[in-house]
């Protein structure tokens, strides 16, 4: 730095640092934006589909189903495979 002659390429290398510095920050502010948009969108999902399949159950009257317990034995297939 102590060259006059090359005080023109340290001032562009410094530019250029803080340039890439700068487009890093915005790469991550991006993203991070688009994770939480994301997130927002899945959510907003998740609610609508929960109240749809609410509104579902609530609308059909139907009867209670007997299902096997998770841990019931399934008897065997007759035919072997």
């Amino acid at each position: 730095m102590n060259d006059p002659s090359t005080f023109w390429l340290t001032f562009t290398n410094i530019a250029m640092g803080v340039v890439t510095l700068i487009c890093l920050f915005a790469m991550v502010i991006i993203i991070v934006l688009e994770i939480v948009r994301m997130q927002r969108r899945r959510r907003a999902s998740v609610k609508r589909l929960d109240q749809e399949w609410r509104d579902l159950a609530a609308s059909i009257d139907c009867v209670e189903v007997q299902m096997p317990a998770p841990n019931a034995v399934l008897p065997a297939s007759p035919r072997p495979l």
